[in-house]
């Protein structure tokens, strides 16, 4: 499933996990540097590839090495598979988010991430609430088997205040605790999303929703929607 972008730039800072210690590149105009970005406040897009190996540990140090700075505007966090990251460490996350608040577009992608509770979800969509530059939100969180509706109506009530959000992607795919009610939820918290242009809903394989949980989202009160892709099969 597409996101709402793709998160390609000219400058763009990769870290990677190896054997638990951080390894950073900087690639600036197609040359690759190895080097630590500690200091390089010139990049504004941000991404980490951690999949498989991020832990609650490591991600606090690196979040602790000072590698997020004011003035990034775009961020791609890839944790797919770490079932050692748990709600510990999203918190810990979202509090380096909370500083970002220059920050228009955020991809972020807990896919198989087993240890993520709606605990996390809160820790969450507070720190997202105060980040009203973003223009761009893309969450993955498929295969997430501890989130219920509670954790989305956590994270939705963050991203409600969102009033310049113009994409927003949502995937919980294979959440099987995930029931129909979270739908009326979700339609009540986009209303204040006036700007919003493109939404990407996916529920596919979520077993509790069924298609006739349609008649519970509503997106009358979004006048700038264009696009919209929702997947409940």
């Amino acid at each position: 499933m597409e996101g709402t972008d793709n998160f390609e730039s000219p400058m763009i800072s990769i870290a990677e996990l190896h054997h638990n210690k951080i390894k950073f590149k900087v690639n600036t105009n197609s040359e690759t540097l190895n080097t630590c970005v500690k200091n390089n406040e010139r990049s504004q897009f941000w991404a980490l590839d951690g999949r498989g190996k991020v832990t609650d540990e490591n991600l606090a140090q690196f979040l602790h090495s000072g590698q997020f700075f004011k003035g990034q505007t775009s961020i791609n966090l890839n944790f797919f598979g770490s079932n050692d990251l748990t709600d510990t460490g999203l918190k810990t996350l979202s509090k380096g988010l909370k500083r970002l608040t220059a920050l228009k577009r955020i991809y972020l992608d807990f896919t198989c991430c087993s240890n993520i509770t709606d605990k996390g979800m809160l820790s969450l969509g507070e720190s997202l609430r105060g980040l009203t530059s973003l223009q761009k939100v893309d969450l993955n969180f498929s295969w997430c088997k501890k989130i219920t509706d509670k954790g989305i109506q956590r994270l939705t009530k963050g991203l409600k205040r969102l009033q310049f959000i113009e994409g927003l992607s949502l995937n919980f795919r294979e959440c099987p605790q995930i029931e129909e009610e979270c739908l009326e939820s979700l339609s009540r918290d986009f209303r204040g999303m006036k700007c919003l242009r493109k939404l990407v809903l996916n529920f596919q394989e979520c077993k509790k929703i069924k298609n006739s949980g349609l008649s519970q989202l509503s997106f009358e009160r979004l006048p700038s929607l264009q696009s919209l892709y929702l997947n409940l099969a």
